[in-house]
Order: structure tokens, then C-alpha cells, then sequence
């Protein structure tokens, strides 16, 4: 079928509902009636023969009269009775020769099957509810309003049962076994009594409320359907085999004779089936209310109607073969055992649906719209075979073979239409954008191999392709808007850089004519040319500038041009901290520390401009303290002391004074900073002997708490670091300790006494020591952690993860063991080890096993990551912070009461590096810079063209990590990461990273092999741009294993006697070492 541009072939006509519903996987087909008759009342109650020979109706006649029916299957009335009463039950034998008819008028009828008159009659002292006939008919039960069942033989013998335990209210099912040994019914009551023929109560069973109905198999498992919403199945013996709760009142239950299927219908609008343990094979929502279902003696078939005015009818696998909507009410439902015939009652009369007639129907309908694809030239063998195979199923009578290969036909066809429209709506977009002067290249090539495979038939192909035209149409557009975009922003910045770099004298005339050319390429919509020849002409004039040695007095002088216009822009601010960083980098290579100084200074004050919450209070000081240590090392005191006096961090104003030589100023700040210089008044002239004889008591009876308390009083920093360093077991003393240690700014010192803490506990995490002594060594174990990460010891950063993964582990398993109590502090650290080790899944199954409003809030977190709700994601955070990080004192800044008072744990979480909550808010905080991942993608593919694969690797890693609002190409990402696993011989790497790409997997190891292929060694290198202040990507890092060590370059292990040594330094370790003594690694 020869074609240009857009395909207007025939629209094959689908059947109603699937032309609706392209998509739903289950075809419903509307079923005709076989045939209908209209009462001239209500059908109030029907019945029909195993084979559906006999069907017996009950109802009204008029306002006063009641009338019986009696039909054949093809719908003929074979006779008619008229009653003094409206007719409420009715009950036949499965083979048709006897019936029961209850009456309102309290008469219950026996008939054989000519009907002409009862063969016997009998006046009960109430209302008919219920009937059933025993198999032979010689046994009939009536379950009365009054409460009483009534049992009869054939020659209208009466047992009327006396109950042990009257019925509360009237019975309102019954059944009968198909011997007549057995009878039972269900009470509005709740109960539910099963007799012997001599009408003794073998055993009764209460559920919660009204029973509505009770049906048995032939084994008598009995399924019983009540009020209290819930499905009970009985053994014989009455003991409950099984129970299933719903949402609603059941309504109706029905069983087959073999027990193995039961089914029941819900107010909650399902229908369930169940096996004959209860478990649940399938359920269905319907679109109202279920009031009836009924089930075939097999079991293989089934119906249910509902209060939509519909009836469905289902296979044993919870398929819905076809539906039948009334134009009145439905009042019941009722199936042949054999399942060819099913009946429908209601207001107006009855209808019959017959199973074969109604498949026969489908079949017709289906060829004639196979007739109208061929007409059109459709290629449609596969859905005249499936037809076929249909056809024979139907011969069969398996109806369930007939409806899967008649929906697998209409599938068929489907298709044709489904690829038809999606060809010329994508068809449409081309002529459309084609306009535009886009360039559609590549997904033209997928669109012309899409109407190719339509030519040939091949429809559901031509649907893929074209769904991957339509993806890569959307990537072209949204690339050719970026494109668009960043060459407008180009021109801007390539001019500016221009200008600014001329005002050094140097040529840019090459840079000027790349500028030229540009916007000439910008008109004529080609963006991709004009961001290439931007992006070399701003290279151009950068290179100029650095051949000169003027690159980062160019960064610098720019930074300070945009700082002192004022008020800045979100893109202004981007731009200045861009070139400060570039200026930095420089500046930090030759170590000239005054003008990296005034780069942190020039930082600070832009910081200064902004709204300020804590979070950035905190950079700003940090911006602060890099300039003063900047000037400080490039001797430039007085700057250092102005910046001091500026953040009020008295203490270092007063050491840089003494070190210029300035005493009385510098004694000034010792006051300002509440410590007593090295030049004031003894000390023993500030206190009395009575307060040392004070502290010396409390150190002989080892009070350190006291005693260091004490000397902190009379400021004697040193002595009452020394006295809390003996007590530092306690942990009272040891929070005592970090908090003195962290006001006299001496980290390296916390970080010493932390890790002193935790030696003890690196062989085993100290499971045994009680739930509160653990929280607190994790909680010095997530302190040091930070502490090292903050002040660059990232080997010493690697090893307290492992100690904190190892905590995790013994912690979870000591709880799950029930060895020691969960603690808030301890799940809040397994939640930042989550974090940091990239574990979603136990992150979630901890929040799960969790409750109250910390874990609810950090459930909402990590939903609205999961949903890339942006805004959202970072209104939780947000509101998370508020609630839970509380009061925390950043590095450098002052505690305003030394000593911990009150709970332990709070006095640390005052200490930055020490605060789980401040660090599990600022972990997901990051995640709302979309720009990071673009600069992380950048970096790392700046070191996977040098080959720096294992760099490489890791930066992929933390990108995907990083990247969780989806603004990169992921697939790219994992095969480049894959590339570089491979590469140092990570194969479990390559091939997780490969699945993870979601295209099939011999597909992506080969984009992996290409790109290794492609990949040449470069000579740019990428300086590495130091953070302006503590950079939280480094904090919160995902931490990434290091690859197997590529042959040849390993460090030889030194040789031992047993033979073992440590994998990363390669120091000797003992055979059943835990961790290497050397450098730390877990073993």
C-alpha cells in the first residue's frame, strides 16, 4: 500500500466497546437476550432445571393475585397457575419433575410438572421465605419470618423442628441436601443451623450478623454470605474451614458441588472467587453493588448482577465473558448447573441468555468486520485463524477457549486501527515542525521505517516504532529549544567575556568573527552550530587570558563588577560564584592566599545580599572563616582580624593581635571573648583557695564532671580539658569534653577522642552492651564521621562508614532478636547510613516499621521524591528542618553555655557535626540543585575522555545518585558507567549497570563496547575547583567502593608468615582479624 506523507486508508469498524477502550485488556461484549417474556407483574422468584428444560417463575399477577409459570427452554409457557397471593420463592428439582411455591398468603404448594393443580397444599403461621427441594423431590424445607423451618415429605407428612434456642428473627435462606439427610438455614439472627432428617440441631454457628445466604456443595461444605461483611466456609461438622472479610454486606454466596470453587457477591461492588481453602483466585469491581451470584455445577461459569442494572457473566479465571444491561431494575440471577442457560428476573418479566447463542452471535459480528479489513486490503490471517480456532471451541462448548481467541482477533484488527492513527498523528507533528526548519533527520529515519513495517502488515511493530519516533521527535524538540536557549544566553555571556577581555589589551578578533558567525547561525535556526562556535569563540579568549596569566584577575575583576551592581539575579548569582570559583582554582594553584582571600571575601559579601535562613547564615560565615584563614596564610593579618571583628569570632581576633604584637587590643578581644589573657591578673589572685580545695575534693572522690565544671568557671580551659579526658568513659564527661573541644575550636582533638571512644568497638559494634550505650557510640561515630569529612580526612571519612554500616547491621539484628530495645537517636543514624550507602529500600522498610510524626514527615520526603514532585519535595524538607533539626551551632561559632545540661544526646546534636537530623534535611536538601548533576556530568565526562576510569566511575555513581529529579539522560550515564567498570575490570558493575539501563542487555554492552571504542585519550585536564565553603556533595557523597586494582599496579603485599594481608595497604593482618590495624579497612 504505496503512500506520502500523511495515511489515509479505511478505519476498520471494532466493536463499540473496544473502539472505547483501546487499551482494557478484558473485551466486554454486550449480550443479546435468547428470549424475554413479560410477566404481567413481577418475576419475584425463578428456577430452572440442570439441563434448563424446566424454568419456573413466581411472582404477581396484579395489585392483589400472584401467579406461577412454567417455561421451556426455548421460552415456550408450558402452563400458568393463578394464586390468591403474590408468589415470593420458588424451588424445582434438578431434573424438573417436581416444585415448591411459596405464597405471602403463608401457603406453601407442592406441583409436579404438569402443573395443572397442587398435588397437595399446606397453611403455615407465617410468611414464606425461603424454599428447597431435596434432588428426588421427596423433601421439601421452608424457612418461615416467623423464625421456624418447616420440614415436609412427599405425602405431606409435617415435622415442624423445635428449636433449642429460638430464632430471633425469620429465616431467610435454606438449603437441602440432594438426599434430603441433611437441611440447613440462616437466621437474621446471625446463626446458621444445620439438622438431620429427623429434625435434630446437629450443630449451629453464629456469625456477626444477619445471614443473607447459604449454599452447599455435595460434600456439604456450606459458604455462608452475611452482614457482618464477611465469607465463612463450614465442614460438615460445622467447624470453620475458612473466613474472608470484605468491605461491605455480602449480599449473595454460591458454591460448586465439588467445593473446590465458591464465589460471592459484596455491597462493596466486588465480586469474589476462592478456592476451596479461601484463598482468592480473582476479584472484580463492578460498577455498583453486587445483589446476586450464581455458579455452575462445575464450576467453570458463573454471573453476578448488580444494582447498575447489569449482569455479568465470568470464567473460572475471572475473564467477563459478556455483560447484558437491562432497562429495569434486576432482581436476581440464576445459572444451569449445566451453564448453558442463564436467567435474569426483574419488575418486568424474565429474560433467558443462552451461553451458545450468545458466542454465535460474537463469532457473526466478529467475521463481518473481518470482511470489511479485507475489502480494504488489511492483512488479517492472524485473526481468521484465531476466528477459526474460536469456531471449534464453540462446537466444543468451552466458552473460555471461544472468548480468549475472539478477544486475541478483535486484538488483532485493534491493532491495524491503532497503528493507523498513531501513523498520521505523528505524521501531522512532522509537517508541523518541519516548518519550523527543525531539523528532523534522525526521527524521520524511524518514522519511514515505521510506515514500511505498516505496508508489510506488521502492526503492532509499526505501533513500537512508531512510539520510539514520537520519543525521539520529543528529545530532538526539547534539545532544539535548549539549543535555542543556550545560544541566546551565549551571545550574552561571549560578549561580555569579549569586552571585558579586550579592557586587558588582548586581540579577541578571531573570538569576534566566531561571535559573527554565530548569530548569523542563530537566524537561520541552526543552534547547535551557533552553540559550538559560541562555546569555541569564549574558549578562545579564556585561552588568551591564561596564556597571559590573567585568567583568574579576569574572574575576579567580573565577580566584583556584578557584586557591586547590588541586588543580583538568581542567573547573576550563578555567574558570580562560576567565576569565583575559576578565580579561586587559580589562585589556589599559585598560592597567592590575599587575593584567595579577597575572592572569599568578595564570596562573603554576595552572601550577604540574600534573604537569609539558617541554612545560608551558615555559608556566609563559612565564606567568612575560608577568607580569614586565606589571609591569615598569606600573612595578611589585619585583613584576618577585620574579618574576625566582622563575625565577632573574638577569640581568633585576639591570637592574630598577639601574633602582630598588638597586646592591649589583643587583650581587648580576650575580654570580648570572656577568657582571661596570658598577661592578666594570676589567677590566683581571681579565686579563693576555697574553690580549688573545692575541686581538688572532686577529683579525689572522681567526681571529673564536677571538677571540670568547676575549673570552666574560672576559665581554666586546658586544666578542664585534662580532667575530662580522665572521666572521658562517662558519657556525661565525654559530651562535657566535645562541647569544650568544639567552643576552643580544637577539631583535631574531638576528632582524636572520638576515635578513642570507638576503638572498643570496632571489633564488634558493642551489641552487648544495652540499647543507650550503642545509640551513644553511634552517635560519636556519626559525629567523628563528619568531622573527618568536614576537615578532609576522607580516608579516616571512609572507615567510620564501615564502623556505622557494621553498627547498622548488629543493631537491626540485636532489635530483630529482641536482645535490646529500639531507640529513636539509633533508627534516626541507620537513617543517615542509608543515605550515605544509597540504601532506598531499607530506608523505606524503616520508615515503615516506624510511627509517629518524625517518620511521618520523612515518609513524605521520600514519596515526593519518589513522585519528582519538585516543589513539593522541597516544601517536606523544608518543613522536616523546621520540626525536627532543632538548635544546632555551626563550626566556628560560640555555644553559649560550655556544660550539657539535661539530655545528653540533645547537648550533642548543638555541635554541627553531631546533628543526624540537621544532616539527614541538608542530604535531601541538595537534591533540589538541578544544576549540580549538569556539573557533575561535566566533570565526569571530562575524566572519562582522559581515562580516568575509576574517577570516572565515581562521579557517574554520585551523579545517578544525585540526579533524582530525572534532568539528565540516565541510559548514557549507566553505559558510560559501565564503560568505565569495565575498563578496571569491574565486570558485576558493568553488567549492573547495564540492566539498569533498561534497554535489552545484549543492546547495552554493546553501546558500552562502542563507547569504549570511541573513547580517545585527551590532553585537557580538569582543575579541580575547591569549594567556596564546606561543600555538602562532599559531605554527603554516596560512598563508592574501589575498584579491583589493574595488574601491575598493585603495592605488593608484604610477606607474613600466615600468609594474609591487608587488601588496601597491604600491612599484615592475623588470621582472624576483624579490621587492619594499619590503615582501619574492614576485613
Amino acid at each position: 500500500m504505496p503512500f506520502g506523507g500523511r495515511i489515509l486508508p479505511e478505519v476498520i469498524k471494532i466493536s463499540k466497546q473496544r473502539q472505547e477502550q483501546p487499551g482494557y485488556e478484558e473485551a466486554i461484549w454486550q449480550a443479546k437476550p435468547s428470549w424475554s417474556y413479560p410477566t404481567q407483574g413481577y418475576a419475584l422468584g425463578v428456577a430452572i432445571s440442570s439441563s434448563g428444560e424446566s424454568i419456573l417463575v413466581g411472582g404477581t399477577q396484579d395489585e392483589k393475585n400472584g401467579a406461577i409459570h412454567m417455561f421451556d427452554r426455548t421460552g415456550k409457557l408450558l402452563w400458568k397457575y393463578k394464586t390468591s397471593e403474590p408468589v415470593s420463592t420458588v424451588a424445582i428439582t434438578p431434573k424438573g419433575e417436581y416444585l415448591a411455591v411459596g405464597c405471602e398468603d403463608k401457603n406453601l404448594m407442592y406441583f409436579d410438572k404438569m402443573g395443572r393443580i397442587p398435588l397437595w397444599k399446606q397453611e403455615l403461621n407465617s410468611h414464606i421465605k425461603s424454599l428447597a427441594i431435596s434432588g428426588d423431590g421427596a423433601y421439601v424445607v421452608a424457612g418461615c419470618e416467623d423464625g421456624n423451618l418447616h420440614f415436609f415429605d412427599s405425602n405431606r407428612k409435617v415435622r415442624k423442628f423445635v428449636w433449642k434456642h429460638r430464632c430471633d428473627n425469620s429465616v431467610g435462606t435454606v438449603g437441602i441436601t440432594e438426599s434430603g439427610e441433611f437441611s440447613f438455614c440462616g437466621s437474621d439472627d446471625g446463626r446458621v443451623y444445620f439438622f438431620d432428617k429427623t429434625g435434630q440441631v446437629l450443630w449451629d454457628f453464629r456469625t456477626g450478623e444477619a445471614v443473607n445466604q447459604i449454599s452447599a456443595s455435595g460434600k456439604c461444605d456450606i459458604i455462608v454470605g452475611s452482614n457482618d461483611k464477611c465469607v465463612y466456609c463450614l465442614n460438615l461438622a460445622g467447624r470453620l474451614s475458612w473466613k474472608h472479610l470484605t468491605s461491605g454486606n455480602v449480599t449473595s454466596v454460591g458454591i460448586s458441588v465439588t467445593g473446590n470453587c465458591a464465589m460471592a457477591g459484596s455491597q462493596d461492588k466486588n465480586v469474589y472467587c476462592f478456592d476451596g481453602k479461601g484463598n482468592i483466585l480473582w476479584k472484580l469491581q463492578l460498577e455498583a453493588p453486587v445483589t446476586k451470584v450464581t455458579i455452575s455445577k462445575s464450576g467453570e461459569y458463573m454471573a453476578a448482577c448488580a444494582g447498575d442494572k447489569t449482569v455479568y457473566c465470568f470464567d473460572k479465571v475471572g475473564n467477563i465473558l459478556w455483560k447484558y444491561t437491562s432497562s429495569d431494575f434486576i432482581w436476581g440471577v440464576k445459572i444451569s448447573d449445566d451453564k448453558e442457560y442463564i436467567l435474569i428476573n426483574g419488575p418486568t418479566g424474565i429474560t433467558c441468555i443462552q451461553m451458545k447463542h450468545t458466542f454465535q452471535e460474537m463469532l457473526k459480528g466478529a467475521q463481518v468486520r473481518f470482511s470489511d479489513a479485507k475489502r480494504i486490503g488489511v492483512d488479517i490471517k492472524d485473526a481468521e485463524y484465531l476466528h477459526q480456532q474460536a469456531s471449534m471451541a464453540l462446537a466444543a462448548g468451552n466458552y473460555t477457549v471461544v472468548y480468549d481467541n475472539l478477544k486475541r482477533a478483535e486484538d488483532a484488527m485493534l491493532i491495524y486501527n491503532t497503528a493507523l492513527k498513531k501513523l498520521n498523528e505523528i505524521q501531522d507533528k512532522f509537517n508541523t515542525y518541519s516548518k519550523e526548519g527543525i531539523d528532523l533527520s534522525l526521527p524521520q529515519t524511524y518514522l519511514d521505517s515505521a510506515k514500511e513495517t505498516f505496508r508489510l502488515g506488521k502492526y503492532r511493530e509499526t505501533v513500537d516504532l512508531v512510539d520510539k519516533t514520537s520519543e525521539v521527535l520529543t528529545s530532538t524538540l526539547h534539545n532544539h529549544k535548549l539549543k535555542k536557549e543556550e545560544s541566546v544566553k551565549l551571545v550574552e555571556e561571549v560578549t561580555l567575556i569579549l569586552s571585558k577581555v579586550k579592557d586587558f589589551g588582548i586581540e579577541v578578533s578571531q573570538s569576534e568573527a566566531l561571535l559573527k558567525a554565530a548569530k548569523i547561525a542563530i537566524e537561520t535556526k541552526e543552534y547547535s552550530k551557533a552553540v559550538d562556535m559560541l562555546k569555541r569563540a569564549g574558549e578562545l579568549a579564556k585561552d588568551s587570558l591564561n596564556r597571559k596569566g590573567l585568567g583568574a584577575e579576569f574572574y575576579l575583576a567580573n565577580a566584583s563588577a556584578l557584586i557591586s551592581k547590588g541586588q543580583l539575579t538568581p542567573k547573576e548569582g550563578k555567574v558570580v560564584e562560576e567565576y569565583l570559583q575559576n578565580a579561586i582554582s587559580e589562585y589556589l594553584e599559585r598560592k597567592d592566599f590575599n587575593r584567595l582571600g579577597e575572592c572569599y571575601e568578595k564570596y562573603a559579601s554576595y552572601l550577604a545580599t540574600l534573604d537569609h535562613d539558617e541554612s545560608s547564615h551558615r555559608t556566609y560565615l563559612n565564606a567568612v572563616n575560608a577568607a580569614i584563614f586565606a589571609y591569615r596564610d598569606g600573612g595578611n593579618m589585619a585583613k584576618a582580624v577585620e574579618l574576625c571583628k566582622l563575625i565577632k569570632d573574638w577569640r581568633n581576633a585576639a591570637k592574630y593581635l598577639e601574633e602582630m604584637g598588638k597586646h592591649e587590643e589583643a587583650k581587648e578581644m580576650w575580654a570580648k571573648a570572656g577568657i582571661a589573657t596570658k598577661k592578666a591578673v594570676p589567677q590566683s589572685s581571681l579565686i579563693t583557695r576555697a574553690k580549688l580545695d573545692v575541686i581538688e575534693s572532686f577529683l579525689k572522690s572522681k567526681k571529673y564532671f564536677e571538677a571540670a565544671d568547676a575549673l570552666v568557671e574560672i576559665k581554666r580551659y586546658d586544666e578542664a580539658v585534662q580532667v575530662l579526658v580522665m572521666g572521658a568513659n562517662d558519657k556525661r564527661c565525654f559530651t562535657y569534653l566535645m562541647r569544650l573541644l568544639y567552643n576552643l575550636q580544637r577539631y583535631d582533638e574531638m576528632h582524636k577522642h572520638c576515635e578513642k571512644a570507638t576503638a572498643k568497638a570496632r571489633a564488634d559494634f558493642l551489641t552487648e552492651i544495652g540499647s543507650e550505650n550503642l545509640q551513644f557510640i553511634g552517635h560519636i561515630a556519626i559525629g567523628n564521621l563528619f568531622l573527618s569529612k568536614i576537615f578532609g580526612k576522607a580516608h579516616d571519612a571512609e572507615r567510620i562508614l564501615d564502623d556505622l554500616m557494621v553498627f547498622e547491621a548488629n543493631y537491626t539484628k540485636a532489635v530483630d532478636e529482641k536482645s535490646i530495645l529500639s531507640t529513636a537517636l539509633s533508627d534516626q543514624i541507620c537513617a543517615i547510613v542509608y543515605l550515605l550507602s544509597g540504601d532506598f529500600v531499607k530506608l523505606k522498610e524503616l520508615i515503615k516499621r516506624r510511627g509517629g510524626d518524625y517518620w511521618t514527615d520523612l515518609k513524605l520526603i521520600v514519596e515526593k521524591l519518589d513522585e519528582k514532585n519538585r516543589e513539593g519535595f522541597g516544601d517536606a524538607v523544608k518543613n522536616f528542618s523546621n520540626r525536627h533539626v532543632g538548635i544546632c551551632y555551626n563550626i566556628g561559632s560560640m555555644l553559649p553555655d560550655i556544660a550539657p545540661r539535661g539530655d545528653l544526646h540533645q547537648s550533642l546534636n548543638q555541635l554541627y557535626p553531631f546533628n543526624v537530623n540537621l544532616h539527614i534535611s541538608q542530604w535531601f536538601s541538595r537534591l533540589l540543585d538541578l544544576d549540580a548533576p549538569k556539573k557533575l556530568k561535566e566533570r565526569a565526562d571530562v575524566l572519562f575522555a582522559e581515562r580516568n576510569w575509576v574517577s570516572a566511575a565515581n562521579v557517574y555513581e554520585e551523579l545517578l545518585n544525585r540526579d533524582r529529579f530525572d534532568t539528565l539522560d540516565h541510559v548514557e550515564i549507566h553505559i558510560k558507567a559501565g564503560a568505565c567498570m569495565k575498563s578496571f575490570g569491574d565486570m558485576e558493575g558493568m553488567k549492573r549497570h547495564a540492566i539498569l539501563t533498561g534497554v535489552p542487555y545484549e543492546d547495552a554492552v554493546a553501546r558500552i563496547d562502542a563507547v569504549l571504542g570511541s573513547s580517545k585519550p585527551t590532553t585537557e585536564t580538569l582543575i579541580g575547583k575547591p569549594a567556596i565553603v564546606v561543600n555538602p556533595d562532599e559531605l554527603y557523597s554516596k560512598k563508592i567502593v574501589v575498584p579491583p586494582k589493574m595488574k601491575g599496579t598493585e603495592k605488593a603485599p608484604e610477606k607474613v608468615d600466615n600468609g594474609l594481608a591487608c587488601p588496601r595497604c597491604g600491612k599484615s593482618v592475623p588470621r582472624n582479624a576483624v579490621r587492619c590495624m594499619n590503615c582501619g579497612k574492614l576485613l
